[in-house]
């Protein structure tokens, strides 16, 4: 297991939380859990087949609000975040765990 924390600041461009693009982690399972948003828009996380087909989408837009992908079968991306007001901060925090086999 492997605990990451993310934070994507919007002020700063691009604020690409997968500058990867879509692609997978190699690992077994990717959870991810959203701590907070603040003064953004979009994020929204989107799940593939191996083909790049989309499958689903989701934003995460409330705390502990959380997604979990078998990163063997899928892949998933981010879409950027944007900032609202540019007078004030603006970011988006994750939490990020992720799962391998021994």
């Amino acid at each position: 297991m492997e605990v990451h924390q993310f934070r994507i600041n919007a002020s700063q461009l691009p604020a690409s939380p997968t500058p990867e693009g879509i692609h997978r982690d190699g690992v077994n399972f990717v959870f991810m859990m959203l701590v907070n948003r603040v003064n953004i828009v979009n994020g929204e996380t989107s799940i593939y087949d191996r083909d790049r087909r989309p499958l689903s989408s989701l934003t995460l837009a409330h705390e502990l609000e959380a997604a979990i992908v078998n990163d063997e079968r899928v892949l998933h991306g981010v879409t950027p975040v944007i900032q609202i007001d540019p007078e004030l901060p603006a970011y988006r925090d994750v939490l990020v765990i992720t799962f391998s086999k021994r």
